[in-house]
């Protein structure tokens, strides 16, 4: 079995960890460290969903971290482009609407549409 997914999220919750031991008030690490969290939590289910007897549970999990992450990281690329701390004053309703589109996406991951089980094709 592969250990490469379980090395990637400790790689990612202790990179977002020391991003946050910097300054955890600023915009830019607190995007930053979403994002690696969002990316850490993926790769910790599908080290999960590796070793697991019934995969389709972490398989799901993980696609609520995928979920997350094109939002956590429009978030970090808006505080990234911005001098100061216009990002939640701004460009509020654009990032509210990438997470409303992610929210809904996650609500809808844990059902069949998006990944079904095998025993449903034989």
């Amino acid at each position: 079995m592969s250990i490469f997914p379980l090395i990637n999220s400790l790689i990612c919750a202790i990179l977002a960890i020391f991003v946050l031991s910097r300054n955890a008030r600023h915009p830019l690490n607190l995007s930053f460290s979403l994002g690696l969290f969002s990316l850490g939590f993926i790769e910790m289910a599908n080290f999960i969903a590796l070793r697991s007897i019934l995969p389709l549970f972490w398989i799901r999990m993980a696609r609520v971290g995928e979920c997350l992450l094109p939002a956590n990281w429009i978030l970090f690329i808006y505080a990234f482009a911005k001098k100061d701390r216009q990002i939640l004053t701004k460009d509020k309703l654009v990032i509210s609407i990438f997470y409303a589109t992610s929210l809904f996406f996650m609500a809808f991951s844990q059902r069949e549409f998006f990944i079904t089980p095998l025993s449903d094709f034989l």
